[in-house]
């Protein structure tokens, strides 16, 4: 038997009853960014893409925009090009004013904040999500030091409730029952030497 197997109590003339162990989770840090763009609302609009496909390393910034076709609350994740953690760029603790309105880009960072190309030599994956509403992301162990999110968290918010649990816990109005849908787009910026 396995450890973490529990056997089930039967009859004294019958054979245990082994329950097999839950199945490990199905996602994996390298598919967060797909599996978090497939459980978009398709029909919400969002468009996002990078000044520069290309950045050097040490030596460019990552500047991009963002463009919803709804008003809502921009939150943008990368996941850098050693693919060992998924981080929350924005909002932060320097720009923190994260709504967006309808068809009206953000161009980002904005003052305070930047993002210089610190390699290895890849590919980040990025993606803006558009919220309806305001979402709390601190399930998902996300640190306030460098919005970092912890891995194991997002695999127990995923096998909770699929995609939509890498999206952070959306701050519905009490009452409110249809609320925390999101559009989302994914962009990818290559860094080199």
């Amino acid at each position: 038997l396995e450890p973490d197997s529990k056997i089930a109590k039967t009859a004294p003339a019958t054979e245990p009853v082994v329950t097999p162990p839950a199945s490990p989770s199905a996602l994996t840090l390298e598919r967060t960014i797909e599996t978090l763009h497939a459980a978009r609302e398709p029909a919400w609009k969002v468009s996002a893409r990078p000044d520069n496909a290309q950045l050097k390393i040490g030596k460019d910034q990552l500047r991009f925009s963002v463009a919803s076709d709804r008003t809502g609350y921009l939150y943008v994740f990368a996941l850098g090009t050693d693919q060992k953690q998924l981080v929350l760029l924005f909002p932060n603790a320097p720009d923190r004013n994260n709504q967006i309105a309808a068809n009206r880009p953000i161009d980002l960072p904005r003052t305070g904040w930047g993002v210089v190309a610190d390699g290895p030599p890849g590919t980040n994956q990025l993606i803006a999500i558009v919220s309806d509403v305001p979402r709390d992301f601190t399930g998902l162990g996300l640190s306030p030091l460098d919005g970092t999110l912890d891995f194991a968290r997002l695999r127990l918010a995923f096998d909770a409730v699929g995609g939509k649990g890498l999206a952070g816990s959306p701050q519905c109005p009490a009452g409110e029952k249809n609320c925390g849908v999101f559009g989302a787009a994914i962009f990818n910026v290559e860094e080199v030497r």
